[in-house]
């Protein structure tokens, strides 16, 4: 029943239900009642990323009460609702890197469920916008001299969140199933995915979706070595000729391919002109003259300043202060360690290294938005975290019942109980200590 949880959070990229003159409500929001329970209770220490994540939860729960306390503070109540959706978004991590009854079977599956829900998801989106359906009022493009013009929003209407998702998706279906993994899509979904996305990033002009993929296979190439990276400097060479010899008529395509030129490869980039670098300094303005400890509360920076924030790091520092933010930063360290250990032993057992490329191209996009605490695009990149670093280390404890000595002496993962290989460990029942060290 618990592996089947983790299974309905693959469907999170196309779950999504409008209420009419109220919220949206993602299937992460539902799958809560029933995941954070199970969260609490896994069994085992609460070292490492679960520790120090709980650990965060707790301070901004307690930040946010502090702050609401104040004259002018926020509203508890709305803090707290915003800090339980946070927990409920992040949820699908520990539960896929600590539930005992996980299988590498039941991990393949639910790869495989979030590679095609998020390439339906990004293709609908692009389908959507072709039509011009739109779900919610739109962002725009603008175009000198000309107005503006409607960026595709996805299944959300939010050009950010289905920028990322977008990035997302490509990452989870051209790294994570590369190598031999691809044989467990249908042949035409990889294919698939990189037309809809292209479709995707351009209609959206997603720069942060673009910084997503640019980023994480960066790292994928320098984890696969001199091989891949000729394989893929050779096709986005092509590509990007490909872009500089056809002469665009579209107006809205020109206007978008500024914003995502990357490398000002045609001259006149807008990738860099924006008026984040002004809102960063506001924003350290406005930290120097808040409440630097607690912050003014988790989600409550737009309605204390009057203004929006796209990083998630100067938000943790703004929302839950000096404290917050150096828990924030710990809980990061803590997932870049097991996803490091994950890239690397995943190679020795013939595994895509997909774990780092993964993380790291996400926390790059957490420099242009919230994407951490996204109920849309998170709990998808936190289930397929979670679900590579428990498959490699699932492999290791086998590994070590056939070959003892094959197992080096390795960090690893905290989740629900200790990793103790010996003979009475059975593969599919291992739970993960994130302190552990393996031991022949």
């Amino acid at each position: 029943m618990r592996v089947r949880l983790l299974g309905l959070y693959a469907l999170t990229p196309v779950a999504v239900l409008h209420i009419p003159g109220s919220s949206v409500i993602g299937l992460a929001d539902v799958l809560a009642v029933a995941a954070v329970p199970i969260l609490f209770s896994l069994p085992g220490s609460w070292r490492g990323s679960r520790g120090v994540f709980l650990l965060y939860w707790g301070w901004v729960v307690t930040a946010g009460l502090l702050a609401s306390a104040a004259s002018d503070g926020p509203n508890a109540l709305a803090v707290s609702m915003h800090a339980v959706r946070l927990l409920a978004v992040t949820a699908p991590f520990f539960l896929a890197i600590g539930l005992p009854s996980v299988s590498e079977r039941d991990i393949e599956r639910i790869l495989v469920y979030a590679a095609l829900t998020s390439t339906a998801a990004v293709a609908l989106g692009v389908g959507m916008h072709l039509l011009g359906i739109t779900v919610a009022t739109p962002q725009r493009l603008w175009q000198t001299g000309e107005g503006s013009v409607a960026r595709a929003g996805g299944l959300t209407g939010n050009s950010g969140s289905f920028g990322a998702l977008t990035g997302l998706s490509f990452v989870i279906v051209q790294i994570v199933f590369s190598g031999r993994r691809a044989t467990s899509l249908p042949r035409w979904l990889r294919p698939a995915n990189i037309v809809v996305c292209s479709l995707a990033i351009l209609f959206s002009s997603s720069r942060g979706g673009l910084v997503l993929v640019v980023v994480a296979s960066v790292v994928w190439m320098a984890l696969q070595g001199r091989r891949a990276v000729t394989r893929v400097a050779a096709g986005g060479g092509a590509l990007l000729a490909g872009l500089m010899i056809v002469d665009v008529e579209s107006a809205f395509v020109n206007r978008s391919l500024q914003r995502l030129d990357l490398l000002n490869l045609g001259g006149d980039s807008t990738f860099t002109a924006s008026s984040r670098s002004v809102v960063f300094r506001q924003a350290l303005d406005d930290f120097a003259g808040s409440q630097p400890l607690i912050g003014v509360g988790y989600k409550q920076y737009a309605d204390t300043f009057g203004r929006l924030l796209d990083n998630a790091y100067l938000l943790s520092l703004l929302e839950t202060g000096l404290i917050g933010a150096a828990l924030f930063g710990l809980f990061w360290v803590h997932v870049l360690r097991e996803a490091n250990w994950a890239s690397k032993r995943a190679i020795t057992y013939g595994f895509p290294a997909a774990a780092l490329p993964l993380l790291v191209g996400f926390m790059a996009r957490m420099m242009t938005g919230g994407t951490n605490a996204s109920w849309y695009v998170a709990p998808t990149f936190y289930l397929v975290l979670g679900l590579l670093i428990r498959q490699v280390a699932l492999r290791s404890a086998s590994a070590s019942q056939e070959r003892p000595e094959a197992v080096s002496s390795g960090p690893l993962l905290e989740a629900g109980t200790a990793m103790r290989v010996d003979s009475t460990v059975r593969s599919a029942d291992v739970s993960l200590s994130e302190n552990a060290t393996l031991h022949g």
